[in-house]
């Protein structure tokens, strides 16, 4: 009795290379987000972190290969997996480009948002005379 070996070849879509990136991604990522926290936490110390150091650890090309390394894999993950899961709720096919652009657009604009009340905020919070604002205090 003799066993029939049987190869069954795949077509590549974006499905099987999104699975593949989420993979690879995720196994970069974990050495270097511990690799960070080692580094920032631990060695250097959250207290220690300032401009200077930022920019004494940015004139040097490895630092800044290791950075976007840690952003880009970060960012792609977490966008793949936004999709994955937008995916796995929106049914209808036709629907989940749209869902996920939306759901991209309002993470961008939510940020945008974030980064312009914490920018007037700091700008002009203490040039407001309070008592003018609000007479009766």
């Amino acid at each position: 009795m003799s066993a029939t070996i049987r190869t069954v070849r795949l077509k590549s879509n974006y499905d099987s290379i999104a699975w593949k990136w989420m993979r690879y991604s995720g196994i970069l990522l974990i050495p270097l987000a511990w690799g960070h926290v080692l580094i920032q936490d631990v060695l250097v110390g959250v207290h220690k972190i300032d401009l200077a150091y930022v920019a004494m650890r940015w004139s040097f090309w490895g630092w800044r290969v290791y950075d976007f390394l840690l952003l880009a894999f970060a960012f792609a993950h977490g966008i793949n997996g936004l999709r994955q899961i937008l995916f796995d709720h929106v049914q209808n096919k036709k629907a989940q480009p749209y869902a996920f652009l939306a759901a991209v657009g309002n993470l961008g604009c939510g940020l945008i948002d974030r980064c312009n009340c914490n920018y007037w905020r700091r700008t002009y919070s203490w040039t407001v005379d309070q008592n003018k604002l609000f007479p009766d205090r």
